[in-house]
């Protein structure tokens, strides 16, 4: 009889054990609102206008430092939500790591934009800049000789090519910055649980896929991307678009 209740009791438990199995997370994600977000918080990140924002902190000792108000301009045009809710936008306010991650890439975008030109780097689908290698070897050296170079006579290819490398460290790591703080900025607008690993592991998926495709819209004709088959591809020219 204990033999036969407890097979019956396993058997009870069957359904039970499959629906814990295929649990499924479902995230809201609002495109409209991350992709408007997205846009606010990059303006100035541009290729069409770059921006010339030299740093003259130590050239002008009487410069005065950039108040938290400016540095917020860039989150000043609020995606528009429900009276009392909190938006994408008034989280990022909140993330000074953001704000500083964004300044540093307006510093990078002159440098970014020859890079881009060259067709030394491509933006990958993920939405980071990815080395490329396109050209051969000696016109790359030139290229990077000419971006990274100094006067130092003694310089060589090897010191050159470490400040290429860490030129592109340094701005993957602010995207990633920004990629993080938009997936939590986004579950607390949506007042979703940003401590479930599950949820933000699905929210971050869809947050990279989405800023991937807001940085290949910004790339002009000729620039590298790499497209979701993971093939390096340029971008067409206007009239090359309206025939596909």
């Amino acid at each position: 009889m204990k033999k036969f209740m407890g097979r019956l009791a396993w058997i009870l438990a069957i359904p039970f054990l499959i629906s814990c199995a295929t649990i499924t997370v479902n995230v809201y994600f609002p495109d409209k609102d991350v992709e408007a977000a997205l846009e606010n918080v990059e303006r100035g990140l541009d290729f069409d206008v770059v921006p010339t924002r030299k740093d003259t902190s130590a050239a002008s000792p009487a410069a005065k430092p950039k108040t938290k108000s400016q540095s917020l301009d860039m989150f000043s045009a609020s995606t528009a939500w429900a009276e009392g809710k909190t938006s994408i936008n008034d989280e990022l306010q909140k993330m000074d790591d953001v704000r500083d991650a964004l300044d540093r890439r307006k510093d990078r975008i002159e440098m970014l934009k020859t890079l881009f030109e060259s067709h030394l780097v491509g933006a990958d689908k993920t939405g980071l800049i990815a080395r490329l290698n396109v050209l051969d070897a000696k016109e790359a050296k030139e290229k990077i000789k000419a971006a990274f170079g100094t006067d130092d006579a003694k310089e060589t290819d090897k010191t050159r090519d470490g400040r290429f490398a860490q030129f592109i460290t340094d701005e993957n790591k602010d995207r990633k910055i920004l990629i993080h703080g938009l997936t939590v900025a986004m579950l607390r607008a949506t007042e979703q649980d940003e401590k479930d690993k599950d949820v933000v592991a699905q929210a971050l998926e869809k947050m990279v896929s989405q800023f991937a495709e807001s940085q290949i819209k910004k790339l002009q004709p000729g620039w590298y991307y790499q497209n979701d088959e993971g093939k390096w591809t340029q971008v067409p020219a206007p009239e090359e678009k309206k025939e596909e």
